[in-house]
């Protein structure tokens, strides 16, 4: 910092807001010289607990603006980086339960299904023990309503091992959204400084 006497820079004090599985604000502070230095985050915490002196704007303040510009957009791409290790945690935790989800709506299916075959077979025999047609039209009947409720419990089964239910791709893409969705960040302080 001794080197840097004397000369300008631009320092900001920043939130980052991350509104992914859990909103979460984080605080940076960033600050560069007029030479392009961008201080270690340290330097900049340490100029941010100094107390300020009121001081005319220097010619630099667009440079700097660039400058500094560079160094936070760097500086949140380190803090999601961070970031991204615990909502990558979350995210794949929450695709399992999704799964999870549509493997039980599998089971259950499958079981009703197994429960409508064994129904299909009950109805056969009545079928073929009808002693009249009045009987045997009935039973008919009530094979068509349970191969009806076959086909449709077939079709939700092949639609859910697609992975094609509506309510499985909603919730996917939400659990897609959140994970990458990207943050937001705010400069809640902004000042030019000379250091001296």
């Amino acid at each position: 910092m001794i080197a840097l006497k004397g000369r300008r820079g631009r320092l900001a004090f920043s939130r980052i807001r991350y509104d992914g599985f859990e909103r979460v604000d984080r605080l940076i502070t960033t600050a560069v010289m007029e030479s392009g230095t961008v201080l270690e985050d340290e330097c900049a915490v340490w100029l941010l607990e100094q107390s300020p002196e009121d001081r005319e704007p220097g010619a630099a303040a667009d440079t700097l603006e660039a400058d500094l510009e560079d160094a936070l957009e760097a500086s949140t791409f380190r803090d999601q980086t961070e970031v991204a290790v615990y909502e990558q945690q979350r995210f794949e935790r929450s695709i399992e339960q999704i799964d999870r989800y549509v493997e039980d709506q599998l089971m259950v299916l499958k079981k009703r299904r197994h429960e409508q075959i064994e129904a299909m077979s009950a109805a056969e025999a009545r079928r073929d023990a009808a002693l009249g047609s009045e009987a045997r039209t009935r039973a008919e009947e009530r094979i068509g309503a349970i191969q009806r409720e076959i086909d449709e419990i077939q079709a939700d089964i092949q639609r859910l091992e697609g992975r094609e239910d509506q309510k499985y791709l909603e919730w996917r893409d939400r659990a897609y959204d959140r994970r990458y969705r990207p943050p937001e960040t705010a400069r809640l302080l902004d000042v030019e400084f000379i250091l001296e």
